[in-house]
C-alpha cells in the first residue's frame, strides 16, 4: 500500500511539474506572438515566415531570434535578439511576461513610441539593448529595480528627460549607454555608486551642469564619454592621482563648455590611450606632464583658448596616432620631435599662430594625415594621402619634393603666404584635390596639372597665376566637379571644352 501511495505521489509530481513547464513555455509563447503583433511592418518577412505556431510548443526555441534554456520538459526563454530585422511598430507589453528573459536586443530597428513599464517584470535581466530605433519619452525608472542588470544600451533614439537618479541602485551595472539622444539636466550624482561601471557614453545630448566628481570615483572605469553636451565647470586638478583610475583608458570630453587649466596629473592614469578635450574653453598652456601619457594613441585639445607653445615633449609618445592643437591661438616653431613618432597618422595643427618656411620633403615616415604648419626638415611622409596645412602663415616656395607623396589625394595650402611657381612635379600625383587659393604664386599653369586625370576639386584662385588655359581643358578632367581659376592674371579665352568635362556638368562648379 505504501507503495502504491509513493508511486501515485510520484506520478503527480512528475504530472504537475509537466503541467507547469507546459504552461510557462505557453506564457512565453504568448508573449512572443503578442510581440509580433505589434509589428506594423516586417520587411524582410523573418517573423512572418519564420514565427509560426505549433502543437509543439517548445518549437518556439527554434524561432529565429529566440533562445531557451532549461530541459526539455521545462524550457523558458532567456534571449530575444532580434536586431537588424528591419522591423516597425511598438513594443509591446507582453515582453514583460518573458519572466526568464537574461538578455533583450531589439536595437537597430524603427520601434518608436515608450518603453512598457510591464518590461520592469524582468527581474532577470542582465542586459537591454533598444538603441538605434525611433524609441521616445523618459529612461524608464523601473530599471532602478531590475538588481541582475549589467548592460543598458539606449544610444541613438529620441529619450528624453533626465537620467534618472535610481539607475544608481543598479550596483552590477558595468556598462550604461545613452548616447545620441535628447536627455537634459544634471549627471545624478548616484552614478558613482555604480562601481562595477566600465563604460559610461552620453555623449550628444543636452546635459547641463558640471561632472559629478562622484564620476571620478570609480576606480573600474575604461572610457567615458561625455562629447557634445553644455556641461560646464572645471576639471578637478587630481583627476588622475592615487592611483584612482587602474583601468582608464579613455576620456572624451570634447564639445562642451568647460572651463579652467587642463589637469597635470593625466599622466597618472597608466593606462590611458584616448583624451579628448577639444571644442571647450580651457585655457593656460598645455600641461608638459602630457608628455608622459605613455600610451597615449589619440590626443585631441584643438580649439581651446591655449596660450603658448606645444610642448616638445610630446614627442616622447611613441604610440601617439593622432594629434589634434588646431585653432588653439598657439605660437612658435613646432618641436621637431612630433615627427619623431613613427605612429603618427594625423597632425593637426590647422589655424594657430605658427611660423616658418614649408621644408624640403623627403620620404621616410608614415603619417597619413597631416593638417597645420610643419617646420623644416620634418617632411618625411612618404604614405600621406591628405595634407592639410590651410591658414596658417607659411612662406617660401611649394617644393618640389611634393612628388615624393605617391599616396597623396587631398592637398590643402590655401590662405598662406607661398610665393613662386606651382611646381610641374605635382603633376606626377594622383591628386583629388588641390587647393592653393588665396597664395602670392606666380607663373604660369604647368601643362602637368592638366593632366591630372584624377581631379575632382582644383582651385587655383586668387594668386598671380599668368598664361592661358589648354584648348583640351575639358577632355583631360574627366572627374572634376568644381573649377575655381578666379583672382588671377589668365589671358585668352576659356576653352569650348570645358562643356565635356562630365563631372563638371553633374556639379557645375566653375569660376574663371
Amino acid at each position: 500500500m505504501e507503495k502504491l501511495y509513493l508511486l501515485v505521489l510520484t506520478f503527480i509530481t512528475v504530472w504537475l511539474s509537466s503541467v507547469r513547464g507546459f504552461t510557462n513555455i505557453e506564457t512565453d509563447e504568448s508573449a512572443l506572438i503578442a510581440f509580433r503583433a505589434y509589428i506594423t511592418s516586417d520587411h524582410d518577412h523573418i517573423l512572418s515566415k519564420n514565427w509560426t505556431p505549433s502543437s509543439n510548443r517548445s518549437s518556439i526555441c527554434y524561432w529565429i531570434g529566440v533562445f531557451c534554456s532549461g530541459d526539455n520538459e521545462n524550457q523558458r526563454v532567456t534571449s530575444l535578439n532580434v536586431s537588424g530585422f528591419r522591423l516597425s511598430g511598438t513594443i509591446a507589453p507582453d515582453l514583460g511576461n518573458l519572466t526568464f528573459l537574461i538578455s533583450l536586443d531589439i536595437s537597430n530597428n524603427n520601434f518608436s513610441g515608450l518603453m512598457p513599464n510591464k518590461l520592469g517584470n524582468l527581474q532577470r535581466l542582465q542586459e537591454i539593448n533598444v538603441g538605434f530605433n525611433n524609441l521616445s519619452g523618459d529612461i524608464p525608472s523601473w530599471f532602478g529595480n531590475l538588481p541582475q542588470l549589467e548592460s543598458i544600451f539606449m544610444n541613438d533614439s529620441t529619450f528624453s528627460g533626465p537620467i534618472p537618479p535610481v539607475l544608481g541602485n543598479n550596483t552590477k551595472l558595468k556598462r550604461l549607454v545613452l548616447s545620441y539622444n535628447l536627455l537634459h539636466g544634471n549627471i545624478p550624482q548616484e552614478i558613482g555608486n555604480l562601481s562595477m561601471l566600465i563604460i559610461v557614453d552620453f555623449k550628444y545630448n543636452v546635459l547641463t551642469g558640471s561632472i559629478p566628481s562622484e564620476l571620478f570615483n570609480i576606480s573600474s572605469l575604461q572610457s567615458i564619454d561625455l562629447t557634445g553636451n553644455s556641461l560646464t565647470g572645471g576639471l578637478a586638478p587630481d583627476i588622475c592621482s592615487n592611483h584612482r583610475f587602474v583601468e582608464l583608458q579613455g576620456i572624451f570630453l570634447s564639445a562642451n563648455q568647460l572651463h579652467g587649466l587642463i589637469p597635470s596629473t593625466f599622466h597618472l592614469c597608466k593606462e590611458l590611450q584616448d583624451l579628448s578635450l577639444s571644442y571647450n574653453q580651457f585655457s593656460g598652456k598645455i600641461p608638459v606632464e602630457i608628455g608622459y601619457i605613455t600610451k597615449l594613441k589619440i590626443l585631441y585639445l584643438g580649439i581651446n583658448n591655449f596660450i603658448g607653445g606645444i610642448p616638445e615633449n610630446l614627442g616622447n609618445l611613441t604610440y601617439l596616432e593622432m594629434l589634434s592643437l588646431r585653432g588653439g591661438s598657439l605660437t612658435g616653431q613646432i618641436p621637431h620631435t612630433l615627427f619623431n613618432m613613427s605612429s603618427l597618422k594625423q597632425l593637426d595643427l590647422l589655424n594657430n599662430s605658427l611660423s616658418g618656411n614649408l621644408p624640403s620633403m623627403s620620404s621616410q615616415c608614415n603619417v597619413p594625415h597631416i593638417t597645420g604648419e610643419i617646420p623644416a626638415n620634418t617632411f618625411r611622409c612618404k604614405r600621406l594621402q591628405v595634407i592639410q596645412l590651410a591658414d596658417n602663415m607659411l612662406t617660401g616656395s611649394i617644393s618640389k619634393d611634393i612628388r615624393n607623396f605617391t599616396f597623396l589625394q587631398n592637398l590643402y595650402l590655401a590662405d598662406n603666404n607661398f610665393t613662386g611657381r606651382l611646381p610641374a612635379d605635382i603633376g606626377s600625383i594622383n591628386l583629388k584635390v588641390l587647393n592653393v587659393d588665396g597664395n602670392h604664386l606666380s607663373g604660369v599653369i604647368p601643362s602637368e596639372v592638366f593632366n591630372i586625370s584624377t581631379l575632382q576639386i582644383l582651385d587655383l584662385s586668387r594668386n598671380r597665376l599668368t598664361g592661358t588655359l589648354p584648348s583640351g581643358l575639358g577632355h583631360q578632367f574627366p572627374n572634376l566637379q568644381e573649377l575655381y581659376l578666379g583672382e588671377n592674371e589668365l589671358t585668352g579665352s576659356i576653352p569650348s571644352s570645358i562643356s565635356n568635362a562630365s563631372s563638371l556638368a553633374r556639379y557645375p562648379t566653375l569660376v574663371i
